[in-house]
């Protein structure tokens, strides 16, 4: 608390004398005032609410006023607001206590889920892409050729090999709170962004494709592949949010900032 005092007008000698201060509050910048009086008996300071002296018990009957209000000898100080910091310099709008938001907990809960999904997706494409099949499917000139089936089925291959490891990465990135996690996290969502919009794609075309061979088992699988769109659009959709979030939430991103 700072403390200035202001000049007086000298009273009479059988007066007593007021002693204004004022000061100004720190936290809240609130100027008040604060008087004493001068025992005009024994000359002891006390307070300007005091009706006696406490040593002499001499009678104060003068009341207590503010020291600017009727007395125009005396000009109310100008306090220097630069030296008084109010407002921190630091802004700690939406900042997190460090722990992790629910926000991050539903990462969290996603990475596992994709983890548990791409392994699933392996065994499956593992256990239906036999040697025989794939021979029937891409040959050229056989009669059940599916040209994009190729580029697709590598293209799921290479995303298992690249997003397995990397989800699995992230989840221990973002259990350790690690700050290196934010930048990460960017690139395997627009990796997964663009990813989705290429295998969305292939699967269209292929879709296309078995339509047009006229087969029942073809036509079936082809309108799993539609169905299969649905779901690319939406992982398109979600990468697209968690990268809001993780690019836009001061209280998702001050869970790495400490």
């Amino acid at each position: 608390m700072t403390h200035g005092r202001t000049n007086y007008v000298r009273p009479g000698p059988t007066q007593p004398t007021f002693r204004p201060y004022f000061t100004v509050s720190e936290p809240t910048g609130d100027l008040t005032t604060m008087s004493s009086m001068k025992c005009p008996n024994c000359g002891l300071i006390n307070f300007a609410s005091a009706e006696a002296c406490k040593r002499c018990k001499q009678p104060l009957e003068a009341p207590a006023y503010r020291y600017w209000e009727g007395n125009s000898a005396v000009v109310p100080p100008t306090p220097d607001w630069s030296k008084l910091q109010t407002v921190p310099d630091v802004d700690l709008t939406d900042r997190g206590d460090g722990n992790q938001t629910i926000g991050n907990i539903l990462f969290l809960i996603y990475l596992g889920l994709h983890v548990i999904g791409m392994l699933f997706a392996l065994l499956v494409v593992g256990w239906i892409m036999t040697q025989e099949t794939w021979q029937v499917l891409t040959t050229p000139r056989a009669r059940f050729y599916l040209p994009s089936l190729a580029p697709f089925y590598y293209l799921i291959l290479s995303g298992i090999v690249i997003y397995l490891p990397a989800s699995v990465i992230l989840f221990v990135r973002l259990l350790q709170k690690s700050k290196t996690f934010l930048k990460w996290v960017v690139i395997y969502l627009l990796g997964e962004f663009v990813y989705s919009l290429i295998q969305a794609a292939f699967m269209f075309s292929l879709s296309g494709e078995m339509s047009g061979k006229q087969i029942p088992q073809f036509e079936a699988a082809a309108t799993q592949m539609q169905g299969g769109l649905g779901m690319c659009v939406i992982s398109i959709l979600i990468a697209f949010i968690w990268f809001r979030y993780f690019t836009t939430s001061k209280r998702a991103r001050a869970v790495f900032a400490r």
